[in-house]
């Protein structure tokens, strides 16, 4: 009987029969990805403003992983096809710019995303609302064919948040872009953009068959500019509005309702009770506008630059990640991650185990999130090899930089509301009592005690004291050198001190440049006009005359080359070779 007694025991309590996260038992968790759209760095709470409440964002943040290194791409469309396929940029030929409302191009369809790996490997149900930006010129670019089961929202990169019309050249008809699938739904003329993609992502999230997990991408538009918002909250932030930023009360109301829609959303996820097998992303696509671009005051302090260039205040983005698979949560993480990791690391936290895939850029940092790991990536590159270049290469603790996707220097000096001359102190209750922080400590993963908040705050906040050493460095028409850890706020040119570390990224550049592909950018068609399509932006290169279309640039019939180098190919090739830059 002893002996029985203790074979029941190993058979139900033994620890080495437990189910491992890497065989067939493992649960694929519910993944909800929500990318704010021009977010500035200084523009939540958690890293150390005051000046615009973010409660339900910062009790995300403090209650998972803060990443504080987190690296996006200058524009939009860049860095959506860097999350979507797991390649950076220049291997999906979308270096150069963004997809504009009337250029007849898009994200390659030789290219698989993120959605088809989730639902071929794993059963994924994906669902996308809000902003798309990854092409819609013809049907098969648009995201019902690119792996989304479903699709509301807008298929350009702006629009107006409650009309839905948008031009976007002189002499252009105004059209009006919002789409349930490919119908366009009309019937949502006049609401709030930020309100009528909360409400479509509760639904999804209340009418969801649990017995599949589910990815969910909630693309806001908020805060791209010219933001709007409905005027009780323009009247709550109408004291931020002054001559030096006419536009940062607009901003800051959508960012509120941003912030507001992180907190339904959550709530909603805990009433389903899919909360406590979730993983919840929220991060920007690239950094804030600032000096009026785009009719919008955001603030990326005390970063250097803007949306459009590659100083920190374009590319490193505002992000955090929360789930109970994290095991060790309530954390700053100043790993070296960029966006295209989220792919490879989205698909290994989903499966329990490494997924067989092609090889692209990404690099599988689940580990580092999870467990605190060093992160495999040591290199970042931004940029493009055309007669326009502009290039910048993190590796390790330095940073280069030459040249801008904007010209002038207009864009490439420090801009923004500081946010630290208001008088509000940090509202720690208001984080606690959230709707965000209410769902995460009833399932037990809840925000930190207020103490820790601050020290996690604390080490969150990017802080660039003056010294009288500062040498300026003009990017656009010199090679600048910095060291990123050391200055963060790029404000010391070491160029001149260390030659040899600048000419080691340079050639790290180079290598970049030469696996590139070339770009899939076209010139604007006339023929995407409204005028001639109900006054809609539609997929017009699916209906154009068949004498038309013989005279018209055809991307999706051009085969776009494959990438051949990758990410870590150049890393390893460098990283023994750069001793100095260690």
């Amino acid at each position: 009987m002893i002996f029985l007694g203790l074979i029941l025991a190993l058979l139900f309590c033994g620890p080495s029969l437990r189910p491992s996260s890497s065989i067939s038992l493992h649960k694929p968790p519910h993944i909800i990805y929500i990318l704010a759209d021009d977010l500035g760095w200084n523009d939540v709470g958690f890293h150390g403003s005051n000046q615009i409440p973010t409660p339900n964002i910062d009790a995300l943040a403090f209650s998972g992983v803060i990443l504080n290194q987190f690296y996006v791409n200058h524009v939009c469309s860049p860095s959506r096809g860097a999350l979507m396929t797991g390649l950076q940029p220049i291997h999906i030929g979308l270096q150069n710019c963004l997809i504009g409302h009337m250029t007849p191009f898009g994200l390659p369809l030789q290219f698989r995303t993120l959605p088809e790996y989730l639902g071929s490997s794993l059963g994924y149900v994906s669902r996308l609302v809000g902003k798309w930006h990854l092409g819609s010129f013809r049907q098969a670019y648009t995201p019902t064919f690119r792996g989304f089961q479903s699709h509301l929202g807008i298929w350009n990169g702006m629009t107006n948040y409650f009309s839905k019309r948008m031009t976007c050249r002189p002499n252009i008809s105004m059209g009006f872009d919002f789409r349930d699938g490919m119908r366009v739904a009309w019937e949502y003329d006049g609401d709030y953009a930020t309100d009528t993609f909360t409400a479509e992502s509760l639904k999804i999230i209340e009418d969801h068959d649990q017995s599949d997990p589910l990815f969910l991408l909630v693309s806001h538009m908020a805060p791209h500019g010219p933001v709007q918002a409905p005027n009780l909250l323009l009247k709550r932030f109408h004291h931020l509005k002054t001559k030096d930023f006419p536009y940062r009360h607009e901003l800051a109301a959508g960012v509120y309702a941003l912030d507001q829609s992180v907190g339904k959303i959550v709530k909603k996820l805990k009433e389903k009770n899919m909360l406590e097998n979730s993983i919840i992303i929220f991060s920007t696509d690239n950094g804030g506008a600032s000096e009026g671009y785009d009719f919008s005051d955001g603030s990326n302090f005390p970063l250097r630059g803007m949306k459009g260039n590659l100083f920190e205040g374009g590319v490193r983005g505002v992000a955090a990640i929360w789930s109970p698979l994290i095991s060790k949560p309530k954390r700053v993480s100043r790993d070296l991650i960029a966006i295209q990791d989220l792919l490879p690391t989205l698909l290994s936290a989903a499966s329990g185990h490494d997924l067989s895939i092609p090889k692209i850029d990404g690099m599988n940092v689940w580990q580092t999130i999870s467990k605190g790991d060093p992160s495999p990536r040591t290199t970042v590159f931004h940029g493009s090899p055309t007669s326009r270049l502009f290039v910048a290469v993190r590796h390790k603790d330095w940073k280069l930089n030459y040249g801008s996707p904007f010209s002038g220097a207009r864009y490439t000096e420090w801009f923004g509301d500081s946010g630290r001359n208001d008088s509000k102190e940090y509202n720690l209750n208001a984080i606690l009592s959230s709707p965000t922080a209410q769902a995460l400590k009833s399932i037990g993963y809840g925000p930190p005690s207020k103490k820790k908040i601050l020290r996690l705050r604390k080490k969150s906040e990017v802080l660039c004291p003056l010294t009288n050493d500062i040498k300026k460095c003009d990017a656009l028409n010199e090679y600048c050198l910095f060291n990123i850890v050391r200055d963060p706020c790029e404000r010391n040119n070491l160029a001149e001190e260390f030659p040899q570390i600048l000419n080691d990224l340079r050639k790290i550049a180079l290598a970049f440049q030469d696996s590139a592909i070339k770009g899939v950018n076209t010139p604007y068609d006339n023929d995407a006009d409204p005028k001639y399509w109900n006054y809609t932006w539609t997929n017009w290169r699916d209906h154009l005359r068949p004498q038309t279309l013989k005279r018209v640039y055809e991307i999706d019939r051009a085969k776009t080359r494959i990438p051949t180098i990758f990410d870590a190919d150049i890393q390893a090739q460098f990283t023994t070779s750069l001793s100095s830059s260690k």
